[in-house]
């Protein structure tokens, strides 16, 4: 049964499914990756944060092969699998998250 202590944690479940979802079917579309983004690595217990801050790179289409879409296609059907499992967990069945 859903807690309803856990509605702000399913609530940003539901989001990264529908973004998760977005980007399959651009990509099944025929969309292209124009950018990404490199984070500096989250730091463990007792760490000070990097210095660093993510920097947004820019991908020239002609730079995108078939392999690199398949393989976050692949992901992505990956994290939908994820987000369903962690709601699982959360109580929300199967029918309450399509």
């Amino acid at each position: 049964m859903t807690q309803y202590s856990d509605l702000p944690q399913i609530t940003a479940l539901y989001q990264q499914r529908e973004f998760v979802t977005q980007i399959t079917t651009m990509l099944d579309r025929g969309g292209l990756i124009s950018a990404f983004t490199v984070s500096p690595k989250i730091p463990e217990p007792g760490e000070l944060p990097p210095a660093e801050f993510p920097i947004q790179v820019s991908v020239p289409p002609e730079s995108v092969t078939p392999t690199l879409i398949n393989d976050i296609r692949q992901w992505c059907a990956q994290r939908q699998t994820d987000i369903d499992m962690q709601l699982a967990d959360l109580g929300v069945t199967r029918g309450d998250n399509r």
